[in-house]
């Protein structure tokens, strides 16, 4: 049926809740954010349970490694800075390369996460990150009769990434004047 008092007491037990944010700090990437090494995942589940953590206890450690993970995520490549979106992972340690398969589940916990950390701390990246995942989540992962496609393919064309490696003669046009402008703005 359910648990006794005794196991549900034993379940939230201060300790082993405070067991738990060591061990996963110990494992934390203090660099570039998220835990352990190559290929690196988001892992929403450890780091809401980190914002958590932080609510209850008040603990910074743990805000401050969600902020760091999540501000790395978005200013590396595992962000779609043109299109929006989080790529499902990251191929190297430090967020740059991603594996260009895009799923509906972790973009819809980032977005989230995203939110929930606004509650402790407004990033206004944040909050832009979250406002154009939602938008690619509309554009390219919804069907038009409702419902949304669970995921966007690494592959195509038998090459993973070919398409989002193809950047179009606009698209140079465009960083080419964004580099232009940024250097007049130095002068």
């Amino acid at each position: 049926d359910g648990l006794s008092p005794e196991q549900e007491a034993r379940l939230f037990d201060e300790a082993l809740v405070e067991g738990l944010q060591q061990k996963m700090m110990k494992n934390a990437d203090r660099e570039e954010g998220g835990f352990g090494g190559a290929p690196k995942f988001p892992t929403t589940m450890s780091l809401e349970f980190l914002l958590t953590y932080h609510s209850l206890s008040g603990d910074v450690e743990s805000k401050e490694h969600v902020r760091l993970t999540l501000d790395k995520m978005i200013r590396g490549g595992i962000y779609d800075q043109l299109g929006g979106g989080f790529a499902r992972y990251a191929t190297d340690k430090a967020w740059l390369v991603p594996h260009f398969e895009k799923m509906l589940y972790d973009n819809a916990l980032l977005v989230g996460i995203l939110a929930e950390y606004q509650l402790f701390d407004v990033q206004p990246h944040f909050r832009k990150a979250m406002e154009e995942t939602l938008a690619f989540i509309e554009r390219e992962m919804s069907h038009e009769q409702g419902g949304f496609y669970s995921a966007l393919d690494a592959d195509s064309e038998g090459v993973k990434g070919s398409f989002t490696f193809g950047i179009t003669a606009k698209y140079k046009r465009f960083w080419r004047m964004r580099r232009i402008c940024f250097v007049a703005s130095l002068m």
